[in-house]
């Protein structure tokens, strides 16, 4: 069977002969004149669909493996607020009592919302905020710019104190201690600094290597951080270094549980330099003592395929996944947590209109977004086995510009340019609010 599927003004033609559904001719329409039933109607009479004749005006893409949904209709949503500025970021307490924004133009600053959609206060910054924290309370947040000031506030919207640094920050209020990974060139030394909530500064972390990327363990207890010239590092969150490691080919992202005992596990998805085709999941055992690394395996992840790459990974129980997504579609992948063996795949053919999964959301599951029609998105969780807990439709005629989930509240930045819309969702069985 074909079968024929419209996204706006993409059509994609899909072969569902096979177990696994393949599609074989992408075609973006300068208009909606010619529908799907008209292609339809055309092809099959002419008896041209699968000939190459046809497939050369085509796009190659992914294979469709869709996500199976567990669950239908079990989400709502509850409000949504214009920004009438342009959105930044989004970031949801994990109490779920508080949603912070950034947003600039109009308004260049942040505001904090209630649950409900109430505007508690705003706050004005003398520079467009670049990435942004909140305490698992609510209580703390901190705010970084585009130049060189992070401003760290209260429940109440009051300034408690500001720093001149450019980083990203993480807020630890049960801890008494504000991150900030550092990102800027000219103190290519140092990792990150710690704060107390005073704005004290308690230590600063020191690598070899320039720090590229940062993540956290799902214990919240490490840094993990990529470097230049292959190196990889752990920290906990005092500043201590673990250990601080050289792979063979330039790391992309790590992934670890935390440090459950002497021998801490890391993860991490690396590249060839000279071929972005080759890409590698690799397993290490690091000695919480001496700082000692031993790779217990590697897989190569060539692909089946050539356009099939990965981004990112993120523990979901005992299960690596794997997650994509570049021009030709999104690529989704389980491996196992012992062996690195391939479990299941997932694609889709649609690249989304957000490059990476909501990965650190206080312990949550991956979010996978894919484009849908009409202006609408689909955002979905995932599970070890490769299936969605949970899905949303939201609209997103322009794309989306933030997003954050916790384990019932999804809040979503998105609307236009200079136009932003806050959509805020609750998962689960929910009931919609009038403000």
């Amino acid at each position: 069977m074909t079968i024929i599927s419209e996204y706006g003004l993409t059509i994609l033609i899909i072969n569902e002969t096979k177990k696994t559904p393949k599609v074989i001719m992408k075609i973006k329409m300068k208009n909606k004149a010619l529908s799907c039933a008209k292609i339809a109607h055309v092809a099959n009479a002419i008896g041209i669909l699968l000939f190459s004749s046809a497939l050369a005006i085509a796009e190659q893409t992914l294979p469709l493996e869709p996500i199976s949904v567990l669950q239908k209709n079990n989400s709502c949503k509850k409000w949504q607020m214009p920004m009438n500025a342009h959105l930044s970021n989004v970031s949801i307490a994990e109490n779920g009592k508080k949603v912070l924004v950034s947003t600039s133009g109009s308004f260049t600053g942040v505001r904090l919302y209630s649950d409900t959609g109430k505007k508690l206060w705003q706050f004005q910054l003398k520079q467009p905020a670049r990435a942004q924290s909140i305490s698992k309370s609510g209580n703390i947040m901190a705010v970084s710019g585009y130049g060189d000031r992070m401003v760290v506030l209260n429940s109440k919207g009051k300034l408690l104190w500001e720093k001149s640094h450019l980083g990203k920050p993480f807020v630890f209020e049960e801890k008494n201690l504000i991150l900030l990974f550092n990102d800027e060139d000219s103190e290519t030394n140092n990792a990150f600094f710690g704060y107390d909530l005073k704005g004290n500064l308690k230590f600063t972390a020191q690598t070899k290597f320039e720090a590229l990327n940062v993540f956290l363990s799902n214990d919240e207890k490490l840094l993990l951080i990529t470097h230049a010239q292959n190196y990889a590092s752990v920290f906990d969150l005092e500043g201590r270094k673990i250990t601080e490691f050289r792979i063979e080919k330039p790391p992309i992202w790590i992934a670890s549980e935390g440090l459950r005992s002497e021998k801490l596990k890391l993860f991490i998805l690396s590249a060839s330099p000279d071929n972005s085709k080759k890409q590698f999941l690799s397993a290490f055992e690091i000695d919480s003592k001496n700082g000692d690394a031993d790779e217990t395996w590697k897989v190569n992840l060539e692909p089946d395929n050539e356009y099939r790459r990965y981004q990112a990974i993120h523990l979901i129980d005992n299960t690596l996944v794997l997650f994509g997504n570049f021009p030709k579609g999104q690529a989704i992948a389980g491996h196992d947590l012992e062996s690195g063996k391939k479990l299941w795949q997932k694609s889709h053919p649609l690249s989304t209109v957000f490059s990476y999964p909501s990965l650190y959301n206080h312990g949550m599951l991956s979010i996978i977004q894919q484009d849908a029609e009409d202006g609408f998105i689909q955002v979905l969780s995932l599970n070890k086995e490769g299936a969605a807990p949970w899905s949303v439709k939201a609209p997103a005629k322009h794309g989306i510009f933030s997003y954050d989930v916790n384990k019932t509240q999804l809040a979503i930045g998105a609307g236009e340019p200079g136009a932003g819309i806050l959509y805020f969702f609750g998962l689960g069985n929910c009931k919609k609010q009038k403000l």
